[in-house]
């Protein structure tokens, strides 16, 4: 499921540059063999992220544009909260729909 919040697509009232860079950030689901099952791409673009996580199944994904965050800010966040009803999980954290614990 894509957790991009929907306003990181506009910037300055105009859609986002489709170029623009950004960090990819995927959440696999348990027993896909894949580890670490959160993983950080960077660069790429939102396309390319929504290319990405269609083609590997991931079990939830979004993309930061550069100009929210960078890779370093985002694989810094703390995660283990819980998951707010509203805005997801903070920076480099994805919501993972079974447990409702930011991860």
């Amino acid at each position: 499921m894509d957790q991009t919040n929907p306003r990181w697509l506009v910037k300055d009232g105009r859609p986002l540059d489709p170029n623009a860079l950004g960090t990819g950030i995927f959440l696999f689901p348990d027993g896909s063999g894949v580890l670490p099952r959160k993983q950080f791409n960077f660069p790429m673009t939102y396309s390319e992220c929504k290319d990405f996580a269609n083609s590997r199944n991931v079990q939830e994904f979004k993309w930061v544009p550069e100009h929210i965050a960078d890779i370093s800010t985002l694989s810094a966040t703390p995660c283990g909260q819980r998951c707010n009803d509203f805005a997801g999980c903070d920076g480099g954290c994805l919501c993972d729909d079974k447990t409702e614990i930011c991860e």
